[in-house]
C-alpha cells in the first residue's frame, strides 16, 4: 500500500481489508514491539469489528514510535481513501 522513501514506514493492506476499514465506523489500533524485524521498532495495526470479533486489516512496520510517524500513516490512509472517513 505504501512505503516511505527511506523504508522507515511500510504499510500493508489487502483491497478487502482497506474496504473494511473505510466502511467501519469504529477503528481500534494496537502496537507491538517484540515481533518486528530488527530494523523496525513497532508493528502498528488498525483493526475493525466484524461479526463481534476484532479483525486486523492494516499493518504498519515503523522505525519510530512518535506523532509524526502516526500522522503520516493516517495521512496516507486519508489520501488512499475514496470514501468519507467514519471512524469514531
Amino acid at each position: 500500500m505504501y512505503h516511505s522513501p527511506t523504508n522507515d514506514i511500510l504499510i500493508f493492506a489487502t483491497e478487502a481489508g482497506a474496504r473494511l476499514l473505510v466502511q467501519s465506523n469504529c477503528w481500534c489500533v494496537d502496537g507491538t514491539f517484540k515481533i518486528v524485524p530488527s530494523w523496525y521498532q513497532q508493528l502498528f495495526t488498525l483493526n475493525v469489528f466484524m461479526k463481534g470479533k476484532l479483525l486486523p486489516v492494516l499493518y504498519c512496520l515503523n522505525v519510530r514510535k512518535d506523532l509524526p510517524t502516526y500522522s503520516l500513516i493516517f495521512e496516507v490512509l486519508h489520501s488512499k481513501s475514496r470514501k468519507t472517513w467514519r471512524p469514531s
